[in-house]
């Protein structure tokens, strides 16, 4: 679904919104409907599970 270079996009913006998502190499309109709110809840349960 997404390239190694897209995943650490995403790790690095820790995007809250699919606006902040499409921000990330790779992520269209087209992934960020069809993908961007399970990716932006796994996103979402990494950050509060590591946040102290």
């Amino acid at each position: 679904i997404a390239s190694d270079r897209t995943l650490r996009d995403i790790a690095m913006l820790r995007p809250d919104s699919f606006d902040d998502l499409m921000l990330a190499h790779g992520i269209g309109q087209a992934k960020a409907d069809k993908y961007g709110a399970d990716m932006l809840k796994v996103v979402r349960t990494i950050c509060e599970a590591n946040d102290p």
